[in-house]
């Protein structure tokens, strides 16, 4: 029996498969020899009744895009590396001295707007401007969320774990301390 699932259903599928059997892995239900064995038998006899893993588009005219909304999956495509500081500051230094970021945009690589962006991150950073945060709170804002993110997900961790104790527990102890 073979089912009709498309490309984002069959993704979706897979992915909370997983997730299921990692997140029983971690809390200790399920050691990691049978993981491997589950995912084994969900490869030779699950995923092949979902018909052939489809390539590319699931319809003509929309992008298959099973990966967002997925942890640290980024939706913008990384087309170079960052320029490094002391070409961000010569170009920075062109442009105080005359030359348009259009110009520099033509001559070297990065966009017009980039140089744009450079030159006003400089001015807040030398405090020229207040219309933005200078790079240090930016920096202090990405370390921020960045630690929010690590206790929202401890947070969660510690309440599944809760969770399961108070399942695998017959009896809670009374509150009483004399007992």
């Amino acid at each position: 029996m073979e089912l009709a699932v498309g490309v984002h259903e069959r993704a979706h599928l897979e992915h909370a498969i997983d997730d299921h059997l990692r997140e029983r892995t971690t809390f200790g239900t399920l050691d990691e020899a049978t993981h491997q064995n589950y995912q084994r038998l969900l490869a030779r006899h699950v995923y092949p009744t979902l018909g052939p893993k489809p390539v590319g588009w699931s319809c003509p005219g929309f992008v298959d895009t099973p990966w967002l909304g997925r942890k640290g999956a980024s939706t913008m495509p990384k087309s170079h590396r960052p320029y490094p500081p002391a070409f961000r500051r010569q170009m920075i230094e062109l442009v105080r001295r005359g030359r348009s970021p259009e110009e520099l945009g033509r001559e070297f690589e990065p966009s017009a707007q980039a140089i744009r962006n450079w030159v006003k991150q400089a001015a807040l950073d030398a405090g020229q401007r207040t219309d933005g945060l200078t790079t240090e709170e930016r920096d202090e804002v990405r370390r921020l969320r960045r630690e929010v993110r690590q206790l929202r997900e401890e947070r969660a961790i510690l309440s599944k774990a809760a969770a399961w104790f108070a399942r695998e527990t017959t009896s809670i102890p009374s509150k009483d301390s004399s007992s």
